[in-house]
């Protein structure tokens, strides 16, 4: 059971302020939720996120921070809205099983992302931005691989990486290493 802070606060359209956002992922899935964040998620939280088996998704909306706690399969894109200032999804991997690098935008990412907003995804190796693709041959493209991938029919690491740059698919990886709290927090706006 949720503290009194989780519950949906009903005199409002505000989601609940999740008191200890770590317990809140943590717990076993049941059902797509949504809370507020008490404070900006620090360097700590988001190389955290990785190690979860279901994906999570934070977006800014000034100047308040939201979490969406959802499946394995990943966070539905009408949980993030696209107008929001910022979009996080971190991306779970297990080391040892890695074909293609977690800091690397899926198809899938690259076709849900939004025009206005900041992309990021969160991974084990950093915080990776990336833009989206909008010229309207590039993103039939991508609908195509996405849906061979449906299939079980994935690209081979360097011809993704190749079929990128041949949409002009951009993303930079801004490794942990690099980052302190002060970065990530102009980083991420």
């Amino acid at each position: 059971m949720g503290s009194r802070k989780e519950k949906k606060d009903r005199t409002s359209n505000q989601p609940a302020l999740i008191s200890d956002p770590r317990s809140f992922l943590d717990r076993p899935f049941v059902r797509l939720e949504i809370g507020r964040l008490p404070t900006f998620p620090d360097i700590d939280f988001l190389r955290w996120l990785p190690t979860l088996k279901a994906e999570t998704g934070l977006f800014l909306w000034r100047p308040t921070w939201y979490v969406v706690k959802a499946s394995e399969r990943c966070v539905p894109r009408w949980m993030m809205p696209n107008n929001s200032d910022t979009l996080v999804h971190a991306h779970y991997i297990i080391p040892d099983e890695e074909e293609e690098p977690s800091y690397i935008p899926s198809p899938g990412d690259y076709y849900c992302c939004s025009s206005v907003a900041k992309n990021f995804i969160a991974s084990m190796y950093g915080i990776t931005q990336f833009w989206s693709v909008n010229d309207p041959a590039a993103r039939r493209g991508l609908k195509a691989v996405i849906e061979q991938e449906a299939y079980g029919r994935e690209m081979p690491h360097k011809e993704y990486l190749d079929f990128l740059k041949s949409i002009h698919a951009e993303f930079t990886l801004h490794s942990w290493e690099n980052l302190d709290n002060q970065t990530l927090r102009e980083l991420l706006g």
